[in-house]
């Protein structure tokens, strides 16, 4: 089984009506299984919340863009939570936010292959030696 870490990034291109989602799309499509981070929940719902906000989304959309996301059933790495100083390591090391660092780690502890857009993490998986989608 493919089971691949998955930030937030791609679930918002993915999952927003405004965004151009092919590319997000191919990722999700090319695992078989999702996983990440425990902090994705907040995260991808706090994209939602800013989206509605800005008025990039109706109320209506956002409920049919949650329900999307909870449809992929994303396993969420409870683990995690134990490991913050190793990505409070990798955070140093490549300047990335506590958050993000997160879903690098997963990947290293896992051996799993990543699918971001985020440009820092794209730079700091590369250099980590995670393959990414």
């Amino acid at each position: 089984m493919t089971l691949v870490v998955v930030d937030a990034s791609v679930l918002g291109a993915w999952a927003l009506p405004d965004e151009d989602g092919e590319e997000a799309d191919r990722m999700i499509d090319a695992a078989e299984a999702l996983i990440a981070p425990f902090h994705l929940p907040a995260g991808i719902g706090n994209v939602l919340l800013v989206t509605l906000r800005r008025n990039r989304l109706s109320e209506v959309q956002l409920e049919q863009s949650q329900a999307d996301i909870e449809a992929l059933a994303i396993e969420i790495d409870l683990e995690g939570q134990n490991q913050i100083w190793a990505a409070m390591t990798l955070a140093r090391r490549h300047k990335l936010t506590l958050y993000d660092a997160l879903y690098l780690e997963l990947a290293l502890r896992r051996d799993l292959a990543f699918a971001t857009f985020d440009a820092d993490l794209l730079r700091a998986a590369g250099v980590e030696g995670v393959a990414l989608l």
